[in-house]
């Protein structure tokens, strides 16, 4: 099969935006016309990687002077989809036997590569049967060799086989992925579940699908890992990203139970990637199964939709999982927020942890419960939860001691005879945690490594000082904001001229401003304009936000302003640190807490926001001024047309020497 491109494909390895890739099709020169287009049996136009390597190297459009090299890895396969698939599993198992050996297969005959793959996997559970199904494994393999070359090694060129290109072959994978924050959550929950229970205490997936999940949860650690065997695809992955990582792991057969293996953590994902259209009964068989095989000493962390855990139930759903609180094992019972699993925005998360009773009688029992749907997963919100739930399993006298940061600490029979949701009513949605000593340690300790702590000092405000956060939603319909949406504008063969004209930079992230023709861009439009003190903001490609200090700038979809109103409880710099620091892919902004500070603290925060941006900004041209300069001495002192001063210079201070 040839490798082929799409029109994004382009956009990205020639580093630029995908509207100039248009462009460039459209307005040809008539010496050297742009690629032909094969329409593939999936209804999309794919480019040969040929063509668009040598259309590059001739027109020298572009951002990027590698294409040639990087054209690999910004490729894909044409032919039907079940043929993608094919060989995006085939290129699986080549990196990860390549990785295995040590050396590249590229000069190896297909019997050759055979028996390496035997010699790695001789019962076939990870890539023997994707490498044996091939018809030219030897082409296959320049190709993996080709993928490893341009993204440098062959982890970065595993994880370019899992990327979109082969959406088809790894759709479980896609659609189970769950967010940055989700991932340090249960990367931070399991290592302090496990390192509770010792060093060596190993890390283990009843479903054998964890896949890259499993592998950050582990990261950080030397636990070994042990996972169920499976036959499915999702199964087999698995096995390789662990391989691929180094990481030791073991394999649990069917009909072999995990009693014997304590003490260890369990990591149960669901729905597993193999059956994401499991129906909720079989769900509850998963975790119920999990609960029976718990042997004593062993922990395990379900992380789950909400919908099954913690929110409304049918009443037969109800009544299993009414037998599992009754059981005493389900100790933490935690509803986080939408967004975390990525293919599904609007849908909420929920945990358990699952350990030995606490007592032995249900009337003596406690659960921590928390719902924590207004809270960003950030650092110390992370941490506070997790020595929260630490202290749920040390025992009724570590609990009563405990200061929660998030959790409630309820009895279990009340939970037993709720009925709804499982966390109504303890809701937390302060945007400072409890903990505030570690809290006020660790913002002067980040003020040291910035260089600002003898500029800006920071102490403990008293317990009647604190504030709640308001969702941007709410502070919408209360008026504390206002949204104005971007614009739909074209801009290609606009004049230039003195209007600011922001667009989120789709390739790169940030922002593109441009200097344009007002009278030109106002024909037959109403333009909407910042005001001073406007926050800029945009969901795509990331969550990203500015203040325009000067006002006058025209905002493109999907950019939008957010304008606070004068006097109210919000800051604009506030807010916009707070958007900035959102994970990539969640995009139901109104749901975002933002902090409102205390009154005598709102001006001040606004203040030295402002000097630290200011400050940013200058630092970032000051490297823009060096990225320049160093270019530039290259060109001309290596090329013999310029010499150094004999003799040479010392470089001048940077602005923080002899401060």
């Amino acid at each position: 099969m040839t490798l082929r491109m799409t029109l994004q494909d382009i956009a990205e390895l020639a580093h630029v935006q995908r509207p100039v890739v248009s462009m460039w099709r459209k307005r040809g020169t008539p010496a050297i016309a742009f690629p032909g287009a094969r329409r593939d049996p999936d209804g999309q136009e794919r480019f040969a990687v040929d063509d668009v390597v040598a259309y590059l190297e001739a027109t020298g459009r572009g951002n990027n002077p590698e294409v040639r090299a990087d054209a690999a890895a910004y490729a894909m396969w044409s032919g039907t989809a079940a043929e993608r698939e094919a060989t995006a599993q085939a290129l699986s198992a080549l990196l990860t036997l390549r990785k295995l050996v040590g050396h590249p297969l590229q000069d190896l005959d297909a019997e050759e590569i055979l028996d390496l793959a035997d010699e790695a996997d001789p019962d076939d559970d990870f890539l023997l049967a994707e490498l044996e199904s091939r018809t030219d494994l030897v082409r296959d393999a320049a190709t993996a060799e080709a993928l490893v070359e341009a993204a440098w090694d062959v982890e970065r060129a595993h994880a370019r086989v899992l990327d979109e290109r082969f959406r088809a072959a790894w759709r479980p994978l896609a659609d189970s992925a769950v967010s940055p924050s989700a991932r340090a959550l249960v990367r931070a929950l399991i290592g302090a579940l496990a390192r509770d229970l010792g060093e060596d205490c190993p890390v283990t997936d009843p479903t054998g699908c964890g896949a890259d999940l499993l592998l950050e949860a582990v990261e950080g650690g030397d636990h070994p890992v042990l996972l169920r065997s499976g036959e499915g695809d999702v199964a087999r992955l698995t096995q390789r990203l662990l391989a691929l990582a180094g990481r030791r792991y073991g394999l649990v057969r069917p009909g072999e139970a995990w009693a014997g293996l304590e003490p260890v953590v369990h990591l149960l994902t669901l729905p597993a990637a193999d059956d994401l259209d499991a129906a909720p009964d079989r769900l509850w068989d998963l975790v119920d199964e999990l609960d029976l095989q718990l042997a004593p000493g062993q922990r395990g962390l379900v992380l789950a939709p909400a919908a099954l855990l913690t929110d409304p139930l049918p009443e037969p759903q109800e009544v299993r999982r009414d037998q599992l609180l009754r059981s005493g094992r389900v100790r933490v019972a935690v509803r986080l927020p939408a967004g975390l699993r990525t293919s599904r925005p609007r849908e909420h998360l929920a945990f358990w942890v699952l350990a030995d009773p606490d007592t032995d009688t249900l009337a003596e029992r406690r659960t921590g419960i928390a719902d924590l749907a207004e809270l960003a997963l950030d650092a110390p919100t992370v941490s506070g939860l997790v020595d929260d739930v630490l202290a749920c399993l040390h025992g009724i006298e570590a609990a009563r001691r405990r200061s929660w940061a998030h959790l409630a600490w309820l009895p279990t029979a009340d939970l037993v005879a709720r009925r709804g949701s499982l966390v109504a009513g303890v809701r937390h949605s302060t945007v400072v945690p409890r903990g505030v000593a570690d809290r006020v340690l660790e913002v002067r300790t980040a003020l040291e490594a910035a260089g600002l702590a003898g500029r800006v000092s920071v102490e403990a405000a008293p317990d009647e000082a604190r504030t709640r956060g308001v969702t941007l939603g709410a502070a919408l319909d209360r008026g504390h904001l206002r949204h104005l949406p971007g614009q739909r504008l074209e801009l290609a063969d606009l004049p230039a001229g003195q209007l600011a004209v922001a667009v989120p930079d789709q390739a790169r992230g940030g922002w593109q401003v441009y200097r344009l023709d007002r009278l030109t861009l106002a024909l037959g439009r109403d333009l909407r304009q910042t005001e001073p003190g406007d926050i800029v903001a945009t969901v795509r490609p990331a969550p990203d936000a500015w203040v325009d200090e000067q006002g006058g700038t025209v905002v493109v979809m999907p950019g939008f302003i957010l304008r606070p109103r004068a006097g109210g409880p919000l800051g604009a710099h506030a807010v916009a640190e707070t958007i900035r620091s959102q994970d990539a892919g969640r995009t139901r902004w109104r749901d975002w807490v933002v902090p409102q500070p205390p009154a005598d603290q709102r001006a001040v925060l606004e203040s030295v926001l402002t000097a630290m941006n200011e400050e940013r900004d200058a630092l970032r041209r000051r490297l823009a001024g060096l990225d320049r300069a160093a270019r530039l001495l290259t060109e001309t002192i290596g090329t013999g047309h310029a010499r150094f001063v004999t003799p040479a210079p010392d470089l001048p201070p940077t602005p923080n020497e002899g401060a």
